[in-house]
């Protein structure tokens, strides 16, 4: 499967395992079934993290297959959507510094910034 359009044929493949036919996801997604159909081809952008996150609902999916398809929606789409809480600005600041600085790192920097990420992560800095 082609990398860039991963995410429309992971979606497709796991609409299908689901035994939903696509009108019937579409209706439940309000949208048209010729738009859903334009996704899962890779004419179309992936869907946005919330309408992915319905799309698990609908299908019934597992946190790692809904995980997994809002990653290759990111690598579709070529960006990450970081989920910031709009009331804690601390969490703001460093997004946007984050997506701010992000095309000037080196490969060392995102390796150092994943690090960070998962030592944090082990030592309980979650909410």
């Amino acid at each position: 499967m082609d990398k860039f359009n991963k995410f429309g044929g992971l979606l497709r493949e796991l609409r299908k395992m689901s035994n939903i036919s696509l009108g019937d996801m579409a209706d439940r997604l309000g949208i048209a079934a010729s738009y859903l159909s334009d996704v899962e081809l890779g004419r179309r952008h992936p869907f946005r993290t919330e309408t992915i996150e319905r799309c698990g609902e609908i299908l019934g999916l597992s946190n790692d297959q809904v995980g997994e398809l809002i990653a290759a929606a990111s690598v579709q789409r070529r960006a990450v959507e970081l989920p910031l809480d709009p009331t804690n600005q601390a969490a703001v600041d460093a997004g946007a510094a984050l997506m701010r600085e992000w095309p000037n790192y080196s490969s060392e920097a995102y390796r150092q910034i994943k690090a960070l990420a998962e030592q944090l992560a082990a030592a309980g800095k979650k909410k």
